[in-house]
């Protein structure tokens, strides 16, 4: 448990962002009875000590979905995910691109 908890928070001190022009940074978690909230909320505190005039903050959200759609509108800079619901996305993407004639 530990090891896995491990990586997935090291993906995720991965992804900080050290751009100046990055002030606000919206991190989607999911419920806050969820394994992501804790995790988000550590980001928080992580990102506003360590990025210098950035706004963190921790939205939750109704889970991997949702976070999937608020990244791809531009209403989140971080998030969580089920393996499953990318993988999903990824495979329902896969077959609208075999659809299409180019």
């Amino acid at each position: 448990m530990f090891k896995k908890l491990s990586a997935v928070l090291c993906a995720f001190l991965i992804t900080i962002s050290t751009s100046q022009s990055a002030e606000f940074i919206n991190i989607l978690t999911g419920g806050t009875s969820g394994v992501y909230y804790p995790l988000g909320s550590a980001l928080t505190k992580i990102y506003g000590d360590n990025i210098k005039d950035s706004k963190v903050q921790v939205q939750v959200t109704k889970a991997s979905v949702e976070n999937l759609v608020l990244l791809q509108e531009g209403k989140g800079e971080r998030s969580s995910h089920e393996v499953g619901a990318v993988r999903f996305a990824y495979h329902l993407l896969a077959r609208i691109i075999s659809t299409l004639s180019f």
